[in-house]
């Protein structure tokens, strides 16, 4: 969720900026995060310095990600085989960002693991099979043979709050081993607006036809809040 970087500030904007040996970077394999592993058993981001390889090639991989707090981190673009394990450095799950220095390096973590999917899936160009190459000073990626661009995707969600009295409906995924309880939620469809969705969500999950009226009051309540 965007709050859990409070108080660190994400900045998004993308930038045509070459990467230095003091960036940070994120490197995935799957799931697994490249992390830089103490002897003391302590863990941070690695920087472009701890790879021991030719500055060339890191600057040939290395794509800008964002900036938190005025520092600069970057996606490793992996090309075959991913990034070997070097001494110190070690592919971890991606929850042992948790608790780590810096303070935002899980919520980084996960926001550059989507990015990086962004990227994985749309090397070769949809339309004509060429390779596609990064746009200069934006997010998106380009065909140099057909001129077809993409841009990362946006996935709106409705999560629902279904309340009886003092009670709040909260439901299990029945298809994955999470153990805790959640609210209501889903992606929107095409065409849907957010009340319908959560109309839809919760009907579709529980059964239970939400009363027109509470989706009016939420709506009128996201109003206030905004």
């Amino acid at each position: 969720m965007i709050q859990d970087i409070f108080p660190y500030r994400l900045d998004h904007a993308f930038r045509d900026r070459e990467p230095e040996p003091e960036d940070c970077f994120f490197s995935f394999r799957g799931g697994e995060v490249l992390l830089r592993v103490s002897e003391d058993g302590s863990r941070r981001i690695p920087v472009f310095h701890d790879l021991g390889m030719p500055f060339a090639e890191v600057r040939r991989l290395a794509v800008f990600l964002f900036c938190v707090d005025g520092v600069t981190v970057y996606l490793l673009r992996q090309q075959g085989d991913v990034l070997p394990e070097r001494e110190g450095m070690q592919y971890l799950p991606l929850r042992e960002l948790d608790g780590i220095l810096p303070g935002w390096a899980y919520f980084a973590g996960a926001t550059a693991l989507h990015l990086a999917g962004w990227y994985e899936r749309n090397v070769y160009c949809g339309r004509c099979g060429g390779v596609r190459a990064q746009d200069r000073g934006r997010r998106s990626l380009s065909c140099p043979d057909c001129g077809d661009t993409v841009y990362p995707a946006i996935a709106p969600v409705v999560m629902v709050a279904v309340t009886d009295g003092d009670r709040l409906l909260m439901t299990k995924y029945g298809d994955r081993p999470l153990p805790q309880w959640v609210l209501v939620s889903g992606f929107v469809e095409a065409g849907e607006t957010l009340e319908e969705a959560a109309e839809r969500e919760v009907f579709e999950e529980t059964g239970i036809r939400i009363a027109y009226e509470m989706i009016e009051a939420m709506r009128l309540s996201e109003k206030a809040f905004w």
